[in-house]
């Protein structure tokens, strides 16, 4: 069995299949009695990925008929990029979409991922991995719940936002070492860290510090990350809370930003975009009665001189921030 063009047999003129394949459109399964042979000259060894066998059809047998498609899948990466027009497309024609090999390669690598994440806290760690609820009670605080209606009057079941309540119930019954691939449901505006369903890692244990939690995470993905991707840089990076805040000025920095948050300090001159009207900060640094401050990232210059003109694009950007 073969679809087209995938491989596409060579027909005689003469042969019956000739005609199915003047006709025959891409995606259609068909079979055929066939004879292979060796390539002449090495032309297709060039131009196929199927290597040196090409297909001699002597009959073939259609077993369904497909109709011109809305694009092809080999046009998916061109697609991708086009634009919002282009993703409700593919949206709308998933199966075709889910034919292309980027996410064909998606679905594999999250596949090999779970299972070697399974793999190394059951069989490596003695975790035990259990299924909890879908549909619970109402939970108050945190973030909105999606809520599901019943046939009884009045009465809802809610999609957990975690399985916060069942692993403590875990922790109590003396399932010390829990771990599932949760759902989670939040009814929330989509967000770039944040989506209103989405699955997660979870992860509980008894009689542990935080260095233990670290440790056990650094090592999962270290096991089961995939080797399409690359190896991993360890030890993981870490930083405190002080930090992150005096370097990136975020509790959760995004380390590929290589130019770290400095003191803006400015010494006899004034400093047009640190102006009071704007945030009130000293910027002197032989000032005493200092009322705020001021950070931001700093650029290496070789001049080291400054105009006025080359500040004014910058002050849209600066602004008051209260810590």
């Amino acid at each position: 069995m073969f679809s087209v063009p995938s491989r596409r047999p060579i027909c005689s003129p003469r042969c019956e299949a000739s005609r199915w394949s003047l006709s025959s459109r891409s995606q259609e399964r068909s079979d055929s009695a066939r004879q292979d042979r060796r390539t002449r000259s090495g032309y297709l060894v060039v131009l196929m990925p199927t290597g040196e066998i090409e297909v001699l059809a002597e009959s073939v047998e259609v077993y369904n008929v497909c109709r011109k498609l809305p694009f092809e899948v080999k046009d998916f990466v061109k697609m991708f990029v086009v634009g919002q027009k282009s993703e409700s497309l593919r949206m709308q024609y998933r199966y075709l979409d889910l034919r292309s090999s980027r996410m064909q390669r998606n679905l594999r690598l999250r596949s090999q991922l779970v299972m070697k994440m399974r793999e190394f806290l059951c069989n490596l760690h003695g975790f035990v991995d259990v299924e909890t609820p879908t549909l619970f009670k109402r939970t108050p605080g945190g973030a909105k719940e999606f809520v599901v209606p019943s046939r009884e009057p009045g009465r809802f079941y809610s999609l957990p936002q975690s399985p916060q309540q069942f692993k403590q119930l875990l922790m109590v019954a003396g399932i010390d070492r829990y771990f599932q691939i949760a759902r989670c449901y939040r009814d929330e505006g989509s967000k770039p860290d944040r989506q209103p369903e989405f699955t997660q890692v979870d992860i509980e244990m008894s009689f542990v510090e935080q260095t233990g939690i670290m440790s056990l995470v650094e090592a999962l993905l270290q096991h089961s990350w995939p080797d399409q991707l690359g190896p991993l840089q360890l030890p993981f990076q870490t930083m405190t809370f002080e930090e992150a805040m005096r370097d990136y000025g975020v509790d959760k920095p995004d380390t590929r930003f290589a130019m770290k948050v400095s003191d803006a300090l400015v010494r006899q001159r004034e400093f047009l975009i640190l102006s009071p009207n704007l945030l009130p900060v000293s910027v002197s640094p032989s000032s005493s009665s200092s009322s705020g401050m001021c950070s931001c990232p700093r650029t290496s210059s070789s001049s080291g001189q400054h105009s006025a003109n080359r500040e004014a694009p910058f002050r849209p950007f600066v602004s008051p921030v209260e810590w």
